[in-house]
């Protein structure tokens, strides 16, 4: 009986403009996800200079969303892809 070690590497989408639209959403859900881990951060620290830094990686990822949500605008995609609690983020 033969096991395989290694899973079959799964083929890349045929039209390349799918390919880049799935690797743009994965990168807005990769983008909420670090937001809302920075917010868990945030929350949890009590030192002024970690506390800085939260907020100085909040303001990265707030642009980064900002850039990736308009790449999706600008390819007619419909973006229903937001941090759990997007109001803390204003």
């Amino acid at each position: 009986m033969s096991h395989r070690l290694f899973r079959k590497k799964q083929d890349a989408p045929a039209d390349p403009a799918a390919a880049e639209t799935a690797n743009l959403i994965e990168e807005i859900r990769d983008c909420c996800r670090q937001m809302d881990n920075v917010v868990s951060l945030f929350e949890l620290e009590s030192d002024d200079d970690l506390i800085e830094a939260a907020i100085y990686q909040m303001n990265a990822l707030k642009a980064r969303y900002a850039y990736l949500t308009k790449q999706a605008r600008e390819r007619n995609m419909r973006v229903h892809i937001e941090p759990e609690t997007m109001s803390d983020y204003a």
